[in-house]
């Protein structure tokens, strides 16, 4: 016995298709993979955003190459931009400043603290430099020596009391901020838990030193949870 069953006949059926290529120009509304493999997108200083929009990348020039103006041989520690300058403090203490037309000038050094009065010495090494604007005036401080002053001249000393031209009182500390009318100085060496605020309007006048006088200091220490020093300082208005 043999059964048969006719054979259902093939339909000639296409589907529909979509086919995308990459021509030249951008595209936005087809992300990379949906680009022909045979093109790629070629940029020359720009970067290409999520959304497929392009924005310049940026990049660096070389401002001054400084090797020739240290006092001996250095490396930069850190920068900051002051009184339309740069100014860079290196891993031998010196402190130079960088104009934009490539002028450098080493703002001190050894030598121009032992031109000051009492002829101090001048910053040992350092791995470390913290800056603050205050009252028109740049503080640096290394948390190994005395904080050093920069006017808008930049004219650089050591940071004192004004009254007393004495720095005794001036903490050594490696953070520095300003906070209001205050300068706040932490990361004191002696004392790693203490903040130490300057007199009201002074970046000089600090705990010790003669009335009038409100400096004073705030121990953290008993507060710090698991840590038993400062490790930054920062101000929040």
């Amino acid at each position: 016995l043999v059964i048969t069953r006719k054979l259902k006949e093939a339909k000639q059926e296409l589907r529909d298709a979509v086919v995308r290529d990459f021509s030249g120009g951008w595209n936005t509304l087809d992300d990379d993979l949906n680009l022909s493999s045979k093109f790629s997108r070629k940029l020359y200083n720009a970067g290409v955003f999520a959304d497929g929009t392009v924005t310049v990348r940026g990049g660096t020039s070389l401002l001054a190459d400084l090797n020739l103006f240290f006092s001996s041989p250095a490396t930069i520690i850190n920068v900051e931009y002051f009184s339309n300058a740069v100014v860079v403090v290196a891993s031998n203490g010196d402190v130079l400043s960088v104009f934009a037309d490539g002028t450098v000038d080493r703002i001190w050094d050894a030598s121009i603290a032992a031109a000051l009065p009492g002829a101090p010495a001048g910053w040992s090494a350092t791995t470390f430099a913290s800056f603050a604007e205050f009252n028109n005036d740049l503080i640096i401080c290394n948390g190994v020596d005395k904080p050093l002053i920069v006017n808008t001249l930049l004219e650089v000393d050591y940071l004192q009391d004004l009254a007393t031209t004495t720095n005794i009182n001036t903490p050594i500390a490696k953070y520095v901020v300003a906070c209001n009318r205050y300068l706040l100085i932490a990361g004191d060496p002696v004392n790693p838990y203490r903040i130490h605020i300057s007199a009201r309007d002074s970046s000089g006048t600090w705990y010790g030193d003669p009335d009038p006088n409100d400096a004073t200091f705030i121990d953290v220490g008993s507060i710090l949870n698991g840590a038993s020093y400062i490790r930054g300082l920062g101000s929040f208005r």
